[in-house]
């Protein structure tokens, strides 16, 4: 018993002394370097346009409006951004650490535009950009759901603080739920753009677009949403078009009981399966 605690205890000493290195990998000089500079205040634009992309928000702004849309997503990540903003910019640290010596990075914190390294930032900075996409979009992603997710983990709901014109009262009632559902195969099998159009172009019901557009029944708004392979379908019985969105292998959709019946015929089609964030099977 004591030869085992004995061995336990020096493993985790071992696994402390291995997150106390990770956690100093990065030099005192870069992380000065990035907080003097303010290198990482991009992050609430990206998450900003990122997030303007999604099924979840087209579908806000076409329920509340896009001014409204764009004050309610705003505001929930200028309040997020504080739980990942410190990741953030350790990355960014680490990633320009790995292309500037601390003398280097040292001067740049001290002068600026006026050290004599400057021009080195421009030529590196699609290296340090590059590791920052490889390694921080998982924050990016985290943020934007989380802006996007308010009072359950289960739905996306975003509150509008204001009334848009027409609409008299808001309340917790007129929170407006949008969760999103995935059709999906394994990791190593994903669903490919071009199985995606081959299946859209053998349904007469449903029509391919690279352009989300709709308008705002109360303002008369329109709200285009570009970028994006996105099919919508039209249910036979309300007469309602519901959207199907292709991103990185995965068919999304916000969930409703005539989209899910027809979202189990597509994913029937493609050898797919049905699931929601938190990997529930429908």
């Amino acid at each position: 018993m004591k030869r085992t605690s004995t061995a336990f205890a020096f493993l985790l000493l071992l696994s402390l002394a291995s997150v106390a290195s990770a956690e100093t990998t990065v030099s005192p000089a870069a992380r000065a370097f990035v907080a003097k500079q303010h290198l990482g205040k991009n992050l609430q634009q990206f998450a900003q346009v990122a997030a303007k992309t999604t099924v979840t928000y087209a579908m806000v702004a076409e329920k509340v409006g896009p001014a409204e849309a764009k004050k309610a997503l705003d505001e929930q990540i200028t309040q997020l951004l504080p739980k990942y903003q410190p990741q953030w910019d350790l990355n960014l640290a680490e990633a320009y650490q790995q292309s500037f010596t601390d003398e280097e990075m040292a001067s740049l914190a001290a002068e600026g535009r006026a050290s004599k390294y400057a021009s080195k930032v421009t030529a590196k900075q699609q290296e340090v950009s590059d590791r920052m996409q490889a390694k921080s979009t998982p924050i990016l992603k985290a943020l934007i759901t989380d802006a996007l997710t308010v009072c359950s983990p289960r739905a996306v709901l975003v509150r509008v603080i204001r009334c848009a014109p027409g609409f008299s009262t808001v309340s917790q009632m007129d929170l407006f739920m949008a969760y999103e559902l995935h059709i999906a195969r394994t990791q190593s099998h994903v669903i490919v753009f071009e199985e995606w159009r081959a299946l859209c172009a053998s349904d007469p019901s449903m029509v391919l677009q690279d352009e989300v557009t709709a308008v705002n029944p109360t303002t008369g708004a329109t709200i285009s949403v570009s970028g994006h392979q996105t099919a919508y379908w039209t249910s036979p019985t309300t007469q309602q078009a519901y959207y199907f969105d292709y991103r990185r292998g995965e068919i999304s959709f916000v969930y409703s009981d005539e989209a899910l019946v027809k979202a189990k015929s597509i994913a029937q089609a493609l050898a797919a399966r049905i699931r929601g964030d938190e990997g529930e099977e429908y």
